[in-house]
């Protein structure tokens, strides 16, 4: 008999962590048709799921996402959402599937909102927003400054408490044994070739058409539901989530649905008559096609700002494209698409005007040679520090601190 998900103690919990901490801390239950926040604050009143029935959506998604992350890491797993707010999630995993997952934050890590707003497209998102709600943006900048220390300590405590309603995780191997074992059943031929609106789902999957998906999937609910003998729908069942499963592979920022897809294979192992299936159906796989629709720009987002953070923190080093390609878990060309697009500007000109106005501040300081400057702020030669920043700023780093220390 698997153990009970007490919500009211992880909602009486989830307020503990919040006072405790000053950190909002909310629950996701399993079904996520919800966020709980026992102690609600600015942020997520104005900005989030209390802002209107999309950015709800958008939240519950981006969390849930979290949260699948922290389950298949074994560990606490931070993120950022599309304002720049860093939050952290740890599941809650009861006879092996997410039952629930504790989130909390929001928090800005090592650099504050008006950092943040110097990105070019994305701050012109940003402002448009906050000039329509001022008392979003009084909020917003106020929300916490932490480092590196600061979020790991909140991450181990709230693992303490995610663990403390948990019975146990899925490790790695097993994820791998669940893949084998559905793999070979999906070997076989497809129960559902013949049938019209099983095939007309797949079609819409591998087009990516989730309108089309949805609607298709409402027939294969009737027909599930006219069926008496559950194997076989489980077994199409199994197929649909396999094929699903392989076409994310395929492409590059939808590795979030192999991610829900093995999570799907587990729990479907344990549903043996036709409601459950009907049910489990119909709110996990319209869960699935509204996270594809909603997810990778969410992932986009969380992947500039990682990658902006990481800039900020190390433009001292040297390192390159393919270097916070991999740090985001990208391909090269994908990260750099993005980031253009998105940023305003090439990954090479946003990391050069990072080094540029770092390097502002430090000729401004009398107290800091000239010489030394480049070295400081990730440049290896003096002739190309000089040669960049002019052809940034138009004059010399020696006229610029002349000009500036007078």
């Amino acid at each position: 008999m698997p153990n009970k998900f007490d919500l009211e103690r992880a909602i009486n919990i989830a307020r503990d962590y919040a006072v405790s901490t000053g950190m909002e801390c909310f629950v996701l239950p399993a079904d996520q048709s919800t966020i709980i926040n026992p102690c609600e604050g600015m942020i997520h009143n104005y900005l989030c799921y209390g802002f209107n029935s999309d950015v709800a959506k958008m939240c519950i998604n981006l969390h849930a996402e979290g949260a699948y992350l922290a389950k298949n890491a074994g560990s606490p797993q931070s993120y950022y959402c599309p304002m720049g707010l860093l939050h952290w999630a740890s599941p809650v995993i009861v006879d092996g599937r997410i039952e629930a997952a504790f989130i909390a934050g929001h928090a800005f890590l090592n650099q504050s909102q008006e950092e943040i707003l110097s990105f070019k497209n994305i701050s012109g998102k940003h402002e448009k927003l906050l000039a329509s709600y001022p008392k979003l943006k009084r909020s917003l900048l106020e929300s916490p400054v932490i480092n590196d220390e600061r979020l790991q300590s909140l991450k181990n405590m709230l693992d303490v408490i995610a663990r403390s309603f948990t019975d146990g995780v899925i490790s790695e191997d097993d994820f791998h044994d669940i893949r084998e074992a559905f793999r070979k059943s999906y070997t076989c031929d497809p129960i559902y070739t013949e049938d019209i609106s099983w095939n007309t789902l797949l079609t819409a999957i591998r087009d990516n058409d989730n309108a089309a998906a949805r609607k298709a999937l409402d027939k294969v609910l009737k027909e599930i539901r006219q069926t008496a003998d559950p194997q076989p729908v489980r077994v199409a069942l199994t197929q649909l989530i396999l094929f699903i499963y392989d076409h994310s592979l395929e492409k590059e920022g939808q590795d979030f649905l192999s991610e829900r897809c093995l999570n799907a294979l587990n729990e479907l192992e344990r549903i043996d008559n036709i409601e459950e299936l009907a049910v489990w159906t119909e709110n996990s796989l319209k869960a699935m096609f509204e996270a594809s629709a909603l997810i990778p720009s969410l992932k986009n987002a969380d992947m500039l700002f990682k990658a902006v953070q990481y800039i900020q923190d190390h433009y001292k080093e040297k390192f390159s494209l393919q270097d916070i390609a991999n740090y985001v878990h990208f391909s090269a060309p994908y990260f750099s698409k993005i980031f253009k697009k998105e940023i305003g500007v090439t990954f090479t000109k946003y990391l050069t005007n990072v080094r540029i106005e770092k390097s502002k501040q430090l000729l401004k300081n009398t107290g800091v040679a000239l010489s030394d400057i480049p070295a400081l702020v990730g440049f290896e030669e003096q002739s190309y520090f000089t040669r960049v920043f002019r052809s940034t700023t138009g004059i010399s780093p020696g006229k610029y601190r002349a000009r500036n220390t007078q």
